[in-house]
């Protein structure tokens, strides 16, 4: 007689180490959370520059999203920029894009403020959640991707399509491109955080090419928004972006014949 065949659960709750990789890194490292034994798991980490983190949780120790790596079986939501106590399913491999995201916007937070992100998984529920932790008892916590350092890419016409020129970090900490213009007199670019699709900063409207206003970002809502630059054919033009750490972002635009034009505070 065949009897019936026995699915084992893939993980198991009790015992398991959980790991976080979020965008605070560029979802290049993951870190174990720390706890788990009664089935509870934490960590902190603090909002970068947009007031705004996406992560995802794994099993997988080697489990980053870091460019030519396969998808990880992820601990995740079922919709992607997910809040708090939104439906938690995993681990498995359909969670590609799929992310929570603490929006400091929501609870009034912003850059630099610190959060503690608490998973619960046990054999009946899987919950995820975060809250602000006081700046006071912030200060001897172990927060996680404090110390990463980002890269910024320019994406631009003069480019073919998917290819990004990195902007070089400077002395002053500012990060800076140059390219010339092309033959149409005229060129469009956005900036891109850690080669990320869903974190570029960009300016508030289509085409801009007068200079003020907010700059915006990294995040995955730039629609068709961009700045424009204007010049003669082969005219070298240099992007500065200044990204201050609890201050707005700063964009500047300069050629040696049309001056400087910036965004930002």
């Amino acid at each position: 007689v065949d009897l019936p065949r026995v699915n084992f659960p893939r993980e198991v709750p009790i015992g398991q180490t959980v790991y976080v990789c979020g965008s605070w890194s560029g979802w290049s490292e993951v870190e174990p959370m720390e706890g788990g034994r009664n089935g509870v798991y934490k960590c902190h980490v603090a909002l970068g520059v947009s007031g705004r983190e996406e992560f995802f949780l794994t099993c997988d120790r080697d489990g980053s999203l870091s460019s030519g790596k396969r998808q990880p079986a992820t601990i995740h939501p079922l919709v992607s920029n997910a809040g708090r106590d939104s439906q938690v399913v995993g681990p498995d491999v359909q969670g590609r894009d799929l992310h929570f995201l603490i929006d400091g916007a929501a609870d009034n937070a912003h850059a630099g403020a610190v959060y503690q992100i608490e998973f619960v998984w046990t054999e009946e529920t899987k919950s995820v959640s975060w809250t602000t932790v006081e700046p006071t008892d912030s200060e001897s916590l172990a927060v996680i991707g404090s110390e990463f350092e980002h890269r910024y890419y320019l994406a631009g016409s003069w480019l073919r399509s998917g290819e990004l020129q990195e902007m070089m970090l400077q002395e002053d900490g500012t990060f800076e491109a140059s390219f010339q213009v092309g033959p149409r007199a005229q060129e469009e670019f956005y900036i891109v955080c850690d080669r990320d699709k869903r974190q570029l900063i960009f300016p508030e409207s289509a085409r801009t090419w007068k200079e003020g206003g907010q700059v915006f970002g990294p995040n995955d809502m730039r629609g068709d928004r961009s700045w424009l630059v204007r010049g003669s054919l082969y005219q070298a033009i240099t992007i500065r972006l200044s990204i201050p750490s609890s201050e707005m972002m700063r964009v500047t635009v300069s050629s040696s014949t049309l001056g400087t034009r910036r965004w930002g505070s």
